[in-house]
């Protein structure tokens, strides 16, 4: 019998509920999910999670933004932010960068949400603006992933782009080691855990202000620039490429694993199944 249940997403509140209940075991959730400020979630859906959330010992938002819009959909109950974490082992920096051009990188799904041409057109806007060499690799597939190769033909900048596919955790830490700034251009996100991969392999990063970033993201670790705007993208990927070198690799690294490693992560959570199992065995006293 297990000590404790631990679930993630609003969608599998009731089960969670229902077999700790028959176990009666402490019970916890994760929440990750876009749908409460996206708007993805029906009000019935929302009434359904939000009976059985408030009977969770603790529900974990993954940032702050994302609880406060859990609350605003009217959800009460025990909250606690724990962040996502990364694995460090994964995803760590090097001395030396890849010389031969600077090196700008996404991992996102080829979807809407993410922004993908507004990046295109701020490389359009970049590429006439500079005379650096520089590139940029897009990791990640999806259905708009034909429409948005077009529109790099459009506009003239195929050369500088490369879009791959998807990779594995493993070729995504290597490319992430390969280049030199990473750039996420999405309309909506809450605590995204490719930023935290880039914090810990030591690249600042140029991405929008939405959702929860602006948690993750301040003025040590990049820049940030509204949403669904090209133009000030490309400024800020403008300003990466003249300053890259102001941030500090090996700083970047070990702030994101003294706040999202794997280890100290588990250590906030763990807290809180010590202290649930406690008052658990103080009630049954």
């Amino acid at each position: 019998v297990p000590d404790i249940i631990h679930a993630h997403v609003f969608t599998v509140a009731r089960a969670a509920w229902a077999i700790a209940r028959y176990l009666d075991v402490p019970w916890f959730l994760t929440e990750h999910s876009s749908a409460f400020h996206r708007g993805l979630a029906s009000r019935r859906q929302i009434r359904k999670a939000s009976r059985y959330l408030q009977r969770a010992h603790r529900v974990l938002p993954v940032c702050h933004f994302l609880k406060e819009a859990m609350e605003v959909r009217g959800i009460k109950t025990q909250f606690s932010v724990v962040p996502n974490a990364v694995d460090t082992k994964i995803f760590f920096p090097v001395s030396a960068r890849t010389t031969g051009g600077f090196r700008f990188l996404i991992v996102a799904l080829q979807t809407e949400v993410k922004g993908i041409p507004d990046l295109i057109k701020a490389s359009a806007m970049l590429s006439m603006r500079t005379t650096v060499e520089w590139s940029l690799d897009l990791v990640g597939d999806g259905p708009e992933r034909g429409r948005y190769e077009a529109l790099a033909a459009q506009l003239g900048i195929s050369g500088r782009l490369r879009f791959l596919g998807l990779r594995t955790k493993s070729e995504v830490a290597s490319l992430m080691r390969q280049s030199h700034a990473f750039v996420l251009s999405s309309h909506a996100e809450n605590h995204p855990v490719v930023l935290l991969e880039a914090l810990a392999s030591g690249l600042p990063v140029v991405a929008t202000r939405v959702g929860g970033i602006p948690e993750i993201i301040g003025p040590k670790e990049g820049y940030l620039v509204p949403p669904g705007r090209p133009e000030e993208l490309a400024r800020a990927m403008g300003m990466m490429l003249q300053r890259a070198g102001e941030f500090n690799a090996g700083e970047l690294a070990r702030n994101a694993a003294s706040r999202y490693g794997l280890e100290p992560v588990g250590r906030q959570i763990h807290e809180f199944y010590e202290a649930a199992l406690a008052e658990k065995t103080s009630s049954h006293a």
